[in-house]
């Protein structure tokens, strides 16, 4: 009986050292792509609050092996929670680069979740704000100085 626990102890120990990776999950340490945004933050000119022109910023980054798979994939969250799917080719040396369209003064944090062959390859996050209108500044009027 000793010799049946020692020997299932040693098949452990071995599986655990000579096969690290059968356990891992896919959100490893290993570095799988790099993913960038723009700019942190995006300015809106001041508009009316049913505009509907659209801005975009660049989201960009590389990936390890590009000719092993072809698509980036992206989970977008908008700043009231919604999210939805984007994905992009990545180029035969690794580049890949997608836009975000933000539309109708749509402001708040969005976040940005990437994969690469199954692989988590980076969140990021921008701010996109409205820009305010400019106040003209006054002009200061000289006033007479009376000397007492």
């Amino acid at each position: 009986m000793r010799c049946l626990a020692f020997s299932v102890l040693v098949i452990l120990a071995i599986g655990l050292f000579a096969a690290p990776g059968a356990f891992a999950d896919h959100d490893s340490d290993e570095q799988w792509g790099t993913l960038y945004v723009e700019k942190p933050v995006l300015e809106l000119p001041y508009t009316a609050w049913d505009n509907s022109d659209y801005k975009k910023i660049k989201i960009f980054g590389t990936v390890e092996d590009p000719r092993s798979a072809t698509w980036v994939y992206f989970t977008i969250t908008e700043p009231d929670g919604k999210t939805y799917q984007a994905k992009v080719r990545a180029s035969s040396d690794g580049y890949y680069e997608n836009f975000i369209l933000i539309c109708c003064n749509n402001v708040g944090t969005y976040s940005v979740y990437a994969e690469w062959k199954g692989y988590h390859i980076g969140t990021i996050t921008f701010d996109v704000v409205t820009k305010l209108k400019s106040q003209p500044t006054p002009t200061p009027t000289a006033e007479p100085v009376t000397a007492i």
